[in-house]
C-alpha cells in the first residue's frame, strides 16, 4: 500500500507568480539599465528557488511510480521519503515566498495603518498644537515637517511667460520643437513646470509647513507689486497675494503653527527689488515674523509660543540678511541637498544615504526632497504615455516615498522637512504621524 501524490497545476503556481512579479517591476520600475539587470538577477535567485521547489515534487512523483510498479509496498520506507522530501520542498517554497515579499516592500512597502486622527479629513490644519505632548519641547529641525517643492505654480498655464529660471531640458524641448506651434510646445512645457495643484492657504490647511520658493523679477512689468513673481521655467503669480494667503491663516485657524518660507532661488532682482520684497514681508506679517537673534533651528515650539512669532523666512541674498536685523533668517541654516535623479531606486539610495549622513546634532533645517527630475526623455515620453506632467509624476511616485517613511524604511530620526511634488493629504498625514514616534 502506498499513498499516492497528485502532480497539480498548483506546482507551477509560485513560477507563474515570479514572472507576473518581474513583468511588473520590469514595466513600472525598470527605467534604467542599472534597474534592469538588478530586477533580473533578484527574480533570476528567485526563479531557481521556485524551479528547486517543482523538480522536488516531480521527482518525488516519479520515485513513487516507480516504486509501484516494481511493486515496492515498503509502506513505512516510502512514507518516510514522502515526508522528507515534502519538507525540503515546502522549505524552497517559504524561501520563494520571502523572497518576492523582500523584493515587492523594497518598492512598494505596505501602507502602516495609523489609528491617529490625522487620517480624517480636516484635522490637519493645526496639527502642530495637537500634538504639543509629542513634539513641544523637540527641536524645530527634527520634527517630521511636510513640505512641498516649488510651492507656488499652481496657477502656472501654457499662456504663461518664459521664466528666467527655465532648467536646461526644457530649453533644449523648446529648440527640439521649434518648429511645432508655439501653443503645442508651451503645453508641454507647463505640463512638467507647474508642480503643485494648490494655493497656498489651501496647502497649510492640508498640513504643509515648509514652502520652497522660486521668485522672478518680470522685466516686462513696471509695478512692484506686480513684477515680483513666484517661477519655475514659467511665471506664475505675483507675490504679494500669496503671501497675504499665508498671513491670513497664521491670523486666524493657524495661530499656534510654525511656518517656514524658504527663499531658496532669486532671479533678477536689483537691491531695489529686495528692500521691496523685505518692506512687504514686514507689512503682511508685523510681528509673526521670527527673530534669528532670538530663535534658532533648534528652537522649540514652545519658546515660539511664549512670543507671538511664527514664520520663519530663510532667504538667499546674505546683503539683504544683514540689514534685516534678523528678521530675515540667513540661508547658511538650511541644508537642501539635491537627488536630481530620474528611477525611484536612485531616489531611495539619496535620500537614505543623506540622512545616514545628517549628524543627530545638526542645527540647520534639513530637507529630503522626494522627487525625480525629469530629463528630456522623460518629458518626450509623455507625450505618448504617463506621466504626461509633473502632476501625474506625483501622483504616482509619492505613495512610494510616503510608504518608505510610513514603513520606516527611511528612518525617522534624522529626518526634518521632506518636499514632494502634487502632494496629497495620504503623504502629509504619513509625515505628521511620524511625529508621534520617539526620537
Amino acid at each position: 500500500m502506498c499513498c499516492c501524490i497528485q502532480e497539480s497545476s498548483q506546482l507551477w503556481a509560485p513560477t507563474q507568480e515570479l514572472l507576473q512579479a518581474e513583468a511588473q517591476f520590469l514595466k513600472h520600475f525598470g527605467n534604467s539599465k542599472k534597474e534592469k539587470r538588478m530586477l533580473k538577477r533578484a527574480f533570476r535567485v528567485l526563479k531557481t528557488w521556485a524551479k528547486k521547489k517543482h523538480l522536488m515534487h516531480k521527482n518525488l512523483f516519479e520515485l513513487e511510480r516507480a516504486l509501484n510498479q516494481r511493486g515496492v509496498v515498503h509502506t513505512l520506507f516510502l512514507h518516510h521519503v514522502v515526508e522528507r522530501v515534502k519538507s525540503s520542498a515546502d522549505q524552497a517554497i517559504q524561501k520563494v515566498k520571502s523572497e518576492i515579499s523582500k523584493v515587492q516592500e523594497f518598492f512598494n512597502p505596505p501602507i502602516p495603518k495609523y489609528d491617529g486622527p490625522f487620517y480624517n479629513k480636516g484635522s490637519l490644519s493645526t496639527w502642530m498644537n495637537d500634538l504639543v505632548l509629542y513634539i513641544g519641547d523637540l527641536p524645530l529641525n527634527f520634527l517630521v515637517i511636510p513640505g512641498t517643492h516649488e510651492s507656488f505654480s499652481a496657477n502656472m498655464v501654457p499662456e504663461s511667460k518664459m521664466a528666467p529660471n527655465a532648467e536646461t531640458p526644457i530649453k533644449k524641448l523648446n529648440d527640439v520643437l521649434k518648429f511645432y506651434p508655439k501653443n503645442v510646445v508651451n503645453t508641454v512645457i507647463a505640463n512638467w513646470a507647474r508642480t503643485q495643484s494648490q494655493s497656498a492657504y489651501n496647502q497649510l490647511v492640508d498640513g504643509i509647513r515648509y514652502f520652497e520658493i522660486s521668485l522672478c523679477r518680470d522685466k516686462e512689468i513696471k509695478d512692484k507689486i506686480q513684477m515680483l513673481k513666484t517661477c519655475h521655467t514659467f511665471f506664475d503669480s505675483p507675490i504679494e497675494p500669496i503671501l497675504d494667503q499665508i498671513a491670513t491663516f497664521s491670523k486666524t485657524k493657524g495661530k499656534r503653527e510654525v511656518v517656514i518660507l524658504d527663499f531658496k532661488h532669486l532671479y533678477d532682482m536689483d537691491d531695489s527689488d529686495h528692500e521691496y520684497l523685505f518692506k512687504v514681508l514686514k507689512a503682511k506679517f508685523g510681528n509673526l515674523l521670527a527673530d534669528s537673534t532670538k530663535f534658532s533651528p533648534t528652537s522649540s515650539l514652545k519658546e515660539f509660543w511664549r512670543t507671538t512669532q511664527r514664520i520663519i523666512v530663510l532667504y538667499d541674498h546674505e546683503n539683504s540678511v544683514k540689514k534685516s536685523q534678523g528678521l530675515l533668517w540667513s540661508h547658511s541654516n538650511i541644508n537642501s541637498p539635491s537627488p536630481n535623479v530620474q528611477t525611484t531606486s536612485d531616489l531611495y539610495d539619496k535620500l537614505s544615504k543623506s540622512l545616514s549622513d545628517r549628524s543627530s546634532t545638526d542645527k540647520k533645517f534639513f530637507v529630503s526632497q522626494g522627487v525625480l527630475t525629469p530629463n528630456e526623455k522623460t518629458i518626450a515620453s509623455g507625450l505618448i504615455a504617463k506621466p504626461k506632467s509633473l502632476l501625474d509624476a506625483g501622483d504616482l511616485w509619492n505613495p512610494v516615498v510616503a510608504n518608505w517613511i510610513g514603513s520606516g524604511s527611511l528612518p525617522r530620526k534624522k529626518m526634518n522637512v521632506v518636499i514632494v511634488d502634487n502632494y496629497s493629504p495620504l503623504f502629509v498625514a504619513t509625515l505628521v504621524e511620524k511625529n508621534r514616534k520617539k526620537i
